[in-house]
């Protein structure tokens, strides 16, 4: 039969109260599927679409540029370090150019409640610090 060189099976299964036709093929050498999403309102379901295609797109190309003002954060170190090599006033307008940059993840860190240095007011990479209290956690005991 045709359908043999594209499907290895076909059934229904009832999926989360729902009646759904599975079509799968297990052999052959090609990577596909077909994802079926269910949703509450139509602003879900947009939402899930974008999330799935996110992925899949994340997936094809694995270069990713880091959010929550990341890249200010870098700009602003790699300014500083460069600003310690000017002298005068060039070292002070260099400065305070990058005291710009990490006006943007402070806000951020002001509007969130979260990922800032409360002790020293700077921005830092995350990854160097020895305790990072968990968000979650910090909710939970909070009772929210």
């Amino acid at each position: 039969m045709i359908l043999d060189i594209y499907v290895d099976s076909i059934y229904v299964e009832e999926i989360g109260g729902a009646r759904v036709t599975i079509v799968r093929k297990k052999q052959g050498g090609n990577s596909m599927t077909t994802v079926l999403l269910r949703r509450s309102t139509d602003s879900i379901l947009d939402d899930l679409v974008r999330a799935v295609d996110d992925g899949v797109n994340t997936y094809k190309d694995s270069r990713i540029v880091p959010g929550a003002a990341a890249t200010e954060i870098e700009l602003a170190r790699k300014l500083k370090e460069f600003s310690f090599s000017e002298t005068g006033l060039d070292q002070y307008v260099i400065g305070k150019f990058t005291e710009s940059f990490e006006m943007i993840p402070k806000t951020l860190a002001e509007n969130v409640k979260v990922g800032i240095d409360l002790e020293e007011g700077a921005c830092k990479d995350v990854s160097t610090l020895k305790e990072i209290i968990s968000l979650f956690l910090v909710l939970c005991l909070q009772g929210r």
